[in-house]
């Protein structure tokens, strides 16, 4: 049993270790509020990086498109909004098919921005096919097209800041109208 004069140090005890433990709880709600929001900002700029990847893709339909229906002799020949984007001469002879040889990390084809963000984009011709269906009696025939779909690569790269970025792989097919 306790007599009355045993016990002065036991309240001073009892609040630092009370105090302590407040204090590793603090300090785990802290570390814990610290990663949590790296982990948000890491999120956020994947989400930045991607969406100028995405927005990129949108550009590529008219590329081709632009190409195949008038094609041009070099990227000077473009229209003015593509040729301000275009930085691969040999984009022309990629967009043939003959060439693959770069990529979207050493020599894009073409460069832009979406909301500020920087946006490479190569586009590689993949495949000439016929399509499935078609009778082959009528082709080669006067008046008779050979009917073709081109399949096309279109890799796009969005950044953002501190060295993030995202790539977006899409794959377009042009079915020439005759």
């Amino acid at each position: 049993m306790l007599t009355l004069h045993e016990e002065k140090g036991f309240v001073l005890f009892t609040a630092l270790l009370i105090m302590i433990v407040l204090t590793l709880v603090g300090i785990g709600a802290i570390m814990n509020s610290g990663v949590e929001i790296n982990i948000s900002r890491n999120d956020r700029l994947k989400k930045e990086a991607f969406f100028a990847a995405d927005a990129g893709g949108a550009v590529v339909p008219r590329i081709i498109n632009y190409y195949m229906s008038e094609q041009p002799a070099s990227l000077a020949d473009l229209p003015d909004d593509l040729k301000a984007i275009g930085k691969d001469d040999n984009f022309l002879v990629e967009i043939n098919g003959t060439s693959e040889d770069d990529s979207v990390c050493s020599s894009p084809d073409f460069q832009t921005t979406s909301g500020g963000k920087p946006v490479n984009i190569d586009i590689d011709r993949i495949a000439v096919v016929q399509p499935t269906g078609q009778e082959i009696i009528f082709l080669g025939e006067s008046g008779v097209a050979a009917p073709v779909n081109i399949y096309y690569r279109a890799d796009c790269r969005g950044f953002a800041s501190d060295n993030s970025f995202s790539d977006v792989e899409l794959f377009y097919r042009y079915i020439p109208s005759y």
